[in-house]
């Protein structure tokens, strides 16, 4: 379904820095040297998201627990 709705899934690879554009994301410059260039990011990195969108000036309303499991 995804596939299908143009989402592009980079799942198991890591995420270096924000590249911004008029204040906005544009990019996402990933460890593998790969640079993911989009309209709109979905942050799906569990206890990661934090520290990933703090460039962005964005804090998560979640705090993840340890053995927190959604349903």
């Amino acid at each position: 379904a995804c596939a299908l709705a143009g989402v592009d899934l980079r799942a198991n690879t890591g995420a270096e820095a924000w590249e911004l554009a008029d204040g906005r994301a544009v990019a996402l410059r990933l460890t593998n040297g790969a640079r993911a260039e989009a309209g709109r990011f979905l942050v799906a990195a569990g206890a990661w998201s934090a520290g990933l969108l703090a460039p962005l000036g964005c804090a998560p309303r979640v705090f993840p627990v340890r053995g927190q499991i959604a349903a």
